[in-house]
């Protein structure tokens, strides 16, 4: 069993003392404190001073319910999928095949020998798309695909007069251009465009103007819940309470020591002499919890809770295992579903309840606002409920509590992408990857860095610095971690946009024979096409 980091602040209950009265009649019971030490706080002392970025907007316009915001899709799209939509916004980028051949063959080509290219051969074209922003500078955009094109040369000779009559119409519109587009909301489109942020499978596009929208009412407060109140304790002899401590103090020992079943059978046996002995739930659902037996965990920290609401430590494991628990029914019912293994599927937790699990989470960071793993699942759950500014709160606390935490900075990263904040995403991965002396430990990071960096670029006039920052950031990641395919990917693509078409080929051609066929299908696809366009210089 890999045992989880929190295993190291495990309790060892003190000997309860002698005091306790006797009647005449009957056995010595224990009175006054029970002398139960609380677990050590999973704490960063003196933790680095971070510079992180003040928390920007996270809120949408106030739209009609009927219309779309390309923001809006990006964040909370799976609600949306398979469903026909109106999306509107500001076209940032329109596929141009002449441009995109002209700029791959590079000098001496000519548009008009890159279309005499195409005019032989169409397939050197993808289909027509464009992006569409909430804004002319957006730079996390909606891809809409599946767009009608005019008829190409081969077709105009070749196809009866009859079929070119009806041919569908093909939309007028240009980058700057306020559209409202219609059509389906899907992962992948009916001619076999894949994006896994979601595309818009193209219907219908009228030029529209845009309006003054007020942004949604802010959310609610999130409001701590209200403290909770002590169990009452049944008495208990003296002798009973010090054999429970006893044993618990051997759970804790055999813990230690990753004796998973003899800890086991000691907290049994401490819970059985003393059902009050909380230090012995706490342990019991430590030892449940490292076999990743959920359930049994979140029950056992409920009633450490139940009987000592008053430690943090206990309201924290008893929401995490809570989250968990409904982490992990939600994946293997995904992978029961789609028919794959669980480790291969991610679970939608929007659609799961995890108001119970946040509440002992909430009491935990407000009891002591150091423990920055209370802040950090309860970043998770409030990202799955769609409170992007609570969650971006407590992630930026998880942070500060404990700089060198990677997996808190990566979805803090990964929010402000998704919302469109590049600069806050960069300077939070910047910041963080700093704290993080394993190269190997850090490229989950340095990724989220790297593509932080992409984003960033477009559009800005110091592209081509924000640029070779990403390469540097995937390349540290690839030396780090030689499987770690995506990272090929981006930098085979950026390479491509600076035109060192030999690194981009060497990239994109290492990412096709090792990624994963499954995962990667479209990406592959994709590199497999930009490789075949590639001039060879």
């Amino acid at each position: 069993m890999v045992r989880p980091r929190w295993f190291a602040f495990l309790v060892v209950t003190g000997l309860a003392g002698c005091g306790g009265g006797k009647s005449e009649e009957g056995p010595k019971m224990a009175d006054g404190p029970d002398n139960l030490k609380f677990p050590e706080r999973e704490v960063v002392a003196n933790p680095a001073k971070i510079s992180l970025p003040a928390i920007p907007e996270l809120s949408l316009p106030a739209l009609d319910p009927t219309v779309h915001d390309p923001r809006e899709l990006r964040v909370r799209g799976k609600q949306f999928l398979e469903k026909d939509i109106e999306v509107r916004g500001y076209v940032t980028w329109v596929y141009d095949c002449n441009a995109a051949l002209l700029a791959l063959r590079g000098a001496p080509a000519t548009a008009a020998s890159v279309q005499k290219e195409i005019d032989a051969d169409p397939t050197l074209c993808e289909m027509p798309k464009f992006h569409l922003g909430a804004t002319k500078d957006a730079k996390q955009v909606l891809w809409v695909v599946d767009v009608p094109r005019p008829p190409n040369k081969l077709e105009r000779e070749k196809l009866p007069r009859e079929d070119l009559a009806e041919w569908p119409a093909v939309p007028k519109f240009a980058v700057g251009d306020y559209v409202a587009v219609s059509g389906k909301f899907t992962y992948t489109s009916r001619r076999g465009e894949r994006n896994y942020d979601g595309l818009l499978q193209f219907r219908a596009l009228e030029k529209s103007t845009p309006t003054t929208i007020a942004d949604a009412p802010p959310a609610a407060a999130l409001a701590t819940p209200p403290a909770m109140k002590a169990q009452e304790k049944k008495p208990i002899e003296l002798e009973a309470r010090n054999a429970s401590i006893r044993n618990g103090n051997d759970c804790a020992q055999d813990l230690e020591r990753t004796r998973i079943e003899a800890a086991l059978e000691e907290c049994h046996k401490a819970i059985r002499g003393w059902g009050d002995n909380h230090a012995a739930w706490y342990l019991l659902g430590l030892t449940y919890f490292g076999r990743k037996e959920y359930t049994p965990a979140q029950q056992a920290f409920e009633r450490a809770v139940l009987l000592a609401p008053e430690d943090p430590m206990y309201q924290m494991m008893w929401g995490v295992a809570q989250f968990e628990a409904v982490h992990a029914i939600a994946r293997e019912t995904e992978a029961r579903l789609t028919r794959r293994s669980t480790d291969q599927v991610v679970a939608d937790l929007s659609k799961v309840d995890l108001d119970e699990a946040l509440q002992p989470l909430l009491r935990a960071a407000k009891a002591d606002p150091k423990l920055w793993r209370a802040h950090y699942y309860a970043g998770r759950i409030l990202l799955a409920q769609d409170r992007a500014f609570d969650a971006a709160t407590h992630l930026t606390s998880a942070i500060r509590a404990n700089p060198a935490a990677i997996a808190p900075a990566v979805l803090l990263v990964e929010l402000y992408r998704k919302w469109d904040h590049a600069e806050q995403a960069v300077n939070v991965a910047g910041a963080v990857v700093q704290n993080i002396p394993s190269a190997s430990d850090a490229a989950d990071l340095n990724y989220e860095l790297a593509v932080a960096y992409d984003d960033a670029s477009r559009g800005s006039k110091t592209a081509k610095e924000l640029e070779d920052k990403a390469i540097d950031a995937y390349t540290k990641v690839i030396d780090a971690k030689r499987d770690y395919h995506k990272a090929r990917f981006g930098r085979g693509q950026i390479y491509a946009r600076k035109k060192d078409f030999t690194k981009a080929r060497a990239d994109l051609q290492a990412f096709v024979s090792s990624a994963d066929s499954v995962a990667y299908a479209a990406l592959k696809s994709a590199a497999q096409q930009q490789i075949r366009e590639m001039p060879y210089r």
